[in-house]
């Protein structure tokens, strides 16, 4: 929401104020000269010329095409590779920088109790499939099922009930406790109906399994998975816990995010077809984008979990990704990706529209775009660049990531790869069914 609304502000204010505020201020918006920089007439000139640097770059990769493409396809997807080992997790202590007193205080309990905040405990929902959990059959099933956890499953060192190891209590202690509360609790002591009310209620019982294995690590995925799927004959089991409780936040948001990542994709691409008239254009877009994005990820996977740099840019081996984090720079880059695309695309077609020359349409629109395109990136490089700089671990990630994605977006992918490829492609980059383009609307990129 606050992405959208920033966005929507800044149009209106680009297509109101900001007109305004030029009209008001005339030719006086050049009076101040900048030091090293050509004045806007001669800078425009050399535009109109088609002598400038991005015009000569843009000639010279029309001329070996492939020789740019695949070296440069090459790097992105190496960057990318480590995107495929990623680990998600969630924050510890550990992202706050050491001189914080409550990561300070972590640090000790940690160190004085070596299974504080490590080990995944396990919170288990016993729920009948037919009578009271006090009735003896469910009863005996249910001792059953939580000695047999300890003889399954290596990493499980208690199975309690109200901090009652109840694995060191004899099978016929615990079904007749259990089956005389249920019956007749008032043959029980206080103390007894009190820990027999806090395990069972009518058809359900809690119990609580305390595990060795370290939380947010690829074994305690692994665990619960395993862990869900062993279920009593009898009885159904619900298993829950902060691991458990990180993995079903993880598979819920990523069962979503491919939803979210279709419909921004299918969107983009309707738009930029109506707008260039083209299959092949919104297509290749789209790819150049995922390349951006997906050595961001791969960056950001090397780094921040697989711990390099990190004595450079300072932080914590989190040995995870944290797992919100894809799903925000995909928001944030998708978009920023996208607009140079456009603003590069929509110079080419004004100029393929005149020339029908899809190399000179390339090169002038790289010289059209270029500077504005590298200008506007490196503002955003220096403002998430300035994340990197942020004690927190996450927030590092973030910046680091979307200033990378940003860099490359600019740089190699859009004055290397993209001229390359329509180069490759030429007058196929302007393809469209005649049938499609009959009811099409016509107008132009402006």
């Amino acid at each position: 929401i606050g992405g959208v609304l920033v966005v929507g502000i800044s149009v209106l204010a680009a297509l109101t104020l900001l007109p305004a505020v030029l009209g008001v201020l005339g030719q006086k918006i050049n009076s101040w000269k900048i030091p090293g920089l050509k004045p806007v007439e001669q800078r425009l000139a050399q535009q109109s010329a088609n002598n400038g640097f991005w015009h000569k770059l843009a000639e010279r990769v029309s001329k070996n095409p492939i020789l740019v493409a695949i070296p440069v396809l090459a790097f992105l997807l190496l960057l990318g590779s480590p995107f495929l080992h990623i680990r998600f997790g969630e924050p510890t202590y550990q992202i706050l920088p050491p001189s914080e007193p409550a990561r300070q205080g972590a640090e000790i309990l940690d160190k004085n109790f070596p299974t504080y905040g490590k080990s995944s405990d396990i919170y288990l929902i016993i729920k009948s499939k037919d009578g009271k959990m006090t009735d003896k059959a469910n009863a005996e099933a249910m001792y059953d099922y939580a000695t047999s956890l300890k003889t399954k499953f290596p990493e499980v060192q208690q199975v309690t009930a109200v901090g009652q190891n109840i694995l060191a209590l004899p099978k016929a202690q615990v079904v007749q406790l259990l089956t005389t509360y249920g019956a007749t609790p008032q043959l029980l002591s206080p103390q007894f109906q009190e820990f027999a009310k806090q395990i069972v209620k009518g058809d359900t019982a809690t119990l609580k399994v305390l595990t060795s294995i370290e939380y947010s690590s690829q074994a305690a995925n692994d665990f619960v998975k395993a862990f869900r799927a062993y279920q009593p004959a009898t009885l159904s089991v619900a298993v829950g816990g902060e691991q458990p409780g990180l993995q079903d936040f993880v598979d819920v948001l990523f069962a979503d995010f491919p939803i979210a990542i279709l419909v921004v994709v299918v969107v983009t691409y309707i738009v930029l077809f109506l707008m260039f008239q083209s299959v092949i254009l919104p297509i290749k877009a789209v790819i150049m984008t995922g390349l951006s994005l997906s050595a961001s990820y791969g960056a950001m996977v090397w780094i921040f979990q697989d711990g390099n740099l990190l004595n450079i840019i300072g932080g914590q081996n989190l040995g995870y990704v944290e797992a919100t984090l894809p799903v925000l720079l995909f928001a944030i880059l998708f978009g920023l990706s996208m607009d140079y695309e456009v603003f590069m695309l929509s110079r080419i077609k004004e100029t393929y529209d005149e020339t029908g020359d899809n190399r000179k349409a390339v090169a002038i629109g790289l010289e059209r775009t270029g500077g504005v395109i590298t200008s506007a990136a490196l503002l955003m490089v220096v403002v998430a660049g300035a994340f990197v700089s942020a004690d927190i671990v996450v927030v590092k990630a973030i910046g680091l990531g979307m200033a990378l994605a940003v860099a490359l977006d600019a740089t190699i992918v859009r004055a290397l790869l993209v001229p390359a490829t329509m180069e490759l492609l030429g007058k196929a980059n302007w393809w469209a069914p005649r049938f499609v383009t009959r009811w099409m609307p016509k107008f132009s990129v402006e």
